[in-house]
């Protein structure tokens, strides 16, 4: 009963060599394999499918939330059982009031997959491990093997979409109707200012807004010339805090161009001279992020939460981050935080039932929906793509999203900007 961290092809031997000997002597065999995200999941049952597949194996995959009544009876009702590798995952979502059920069916039932032969690689995440020995004792001693499987290489994550990053405005949903007659009117009372002293907050605050607006239509050299004119002003008046705001919008403005590293720096200055702004700190992790350093752009995350806690954007975000590093379970984490901050918002119940449908939980994603439908808001196309996916009619899901950008309900902009549609796109 050994653990093992060893490289990505030693613990792909090392499994093969346990089920080839437990089919070779007629025995059991139940390895747990430990991952950090979903991507590792997924990579480790490709790579080791081809090698049993190859020896005469074939693979049985089991979603515990999607198997009625004990999945342990359908294991043993398989025909051939001697010739199959049963993989079993989603083991922390196996039903009941407390969802440990699964937990509580290996236990009870652990005598029996020794008995029938079973052989059954577990592919846990780093909590359902941890879960193991306190909820399912008995058959935590039953294993043969643990082994740990390293995070995939940062090369195979997607980049967060930039509507992660946060503005110092309004909220980041807010309804783009009106954007046009928004800039005209700001920028005809910005005319209308004497260029004195003491209009230069108001300057610059109405530079701000109209760079920010010009943005959200996706006018990227307005945008950049409004923020840069009152960059201008604070730097020549030494306001400090218009400074921060505006070198963060072209932080933005940068990591939408995907210019990485300018953003990077960017934040960089701005983050030494206001180190508790969790909005700069989130920011500098979703940058961070896309330049393929994820450990430190999850540290900047957490950090983010821990200076706002009651700020649920600041969580959604990290929510998202955790969710394209494949971290389901800290994902879920953040986005019920979120909802417990901010339970009228209707968005991050649709995050939290992206997530959920990721990992194959369609009924909780199902429950969240109708929650996010008791709110009124501009959000009616997506949650309407977004019930056809869930369930099943994947095909409708994508005639819907091509109807919704050919009569203008959606814009690129949406699909590529909204964190929440950006995932869906993903799944559809």
């Amino acid at each position: 009963m050994q653990q093992n961290t060893k490289t990505f092809q030693e613990n792909i031997f090392t499994i093969f060599d346990e089920l080839h000997l437990a089919k070779q002597w007629g025995k059991a065999s139940i390895l747990f394999t430990i991952h950090k995200s979903i991507h590792g999941q997924e990579k480790t049952k490709q790579a080791l499918r081809k090698k049993l597949e190859e020896t005469g194996y074939s693979i049985v995959e089991l979603e515990i939330n999607k198997i009625e009544g004990n999945f342990i009876d359908f294991m043993i009702q398989q025909e051939s059982i001697e010739s199959i590798v049963f993989y079993i995952s989603n083991i922390g979502w196996g039903g009941g009031e407390d969802e440990r059920d699964g937990y509580r069916n290996l236990n009870f039932h652990r005598e029996t997959l020794v008995e029938k032969k079973i052989k059954a690689v577990f592919f846990l995440t780093l909590t359902e491990a941890s879960n193991m020995p306190n909820y399912a004792p008995d058959f935590w001693a039953f294993r043969h093997r643990v082994l740990k499987f390293g995070t995939p290489r940062a090369g195979n994550q997607r980049q967060p979409p930039v509507g992660l990053m946060l503005w110092h405005i309004e909220s980041p949903l807010a309804p783009t109707t009106d954007i046009k007659s928004k800039i005209s009117s700001r920028t005809n009372l910005l005319k209308e200012l004497p260029d004195q002293m003491e209009t230069v907050s108001s300057r610059i605050d109405f530079q701000y807004e109209i760079g920010y607006l010009y943005w959200r239509l996706g006018d990227y050299l307005k945008a950049e010339k409004s923020l840069s004119e009152g960059l201008g002003l604070a730097k020549t008046y030494d306001l400090d805090e218009a400074l921060v705001k505006l070198q963060n919008g072209l932080a933005i403005l940068c990591y939408d161009r995907e210019k990485y590293k300018q953003a990077v720096d960017l934040l960089a200055v701005i983050v030494e001279k206001k180190p508790r702004d969790c909005l700069l700190n989130l920011n500098q992790a979703i940058v961070l992020f896309a330049m393929k350093k994820r450990y430190n752009a999850i540290r900047k995350g957490r950090k983010a939460t821990s200076l706002c806690p009651q700020n649920p954007w600041v969580w959604n975000s990290l929510g998202f981050l955790y969710y394209f590093a494949g971290t389901m379970d800290d994902a879920v984490n953040c986005f019920q935080k979120a909802i417990i901050i901010s339970p009228g918002f209707a968005y991050f119940y649709e995050a939290l039932a992206i997530c959920y449908l990721t990992i194959g939980l369609t009924d909780k994603a199902k429950t969240l929906l109708h929650q996010a439908e008791n709110y009124l808001d501009d959000r009616e196309t997506f949650r309407g793509i977004l019930k056809e996916y869930i369930e099943g009619n994947t095909k409708k899901a994508s005639l819907l999203l091509k109807e919704a950008k050919n009569s203008g309900k959606l814009s690129e902009l949406d699909l590529t900007r909204d964190p929440a549609f950006n995932a869906l796109v993903a799944l559809i």
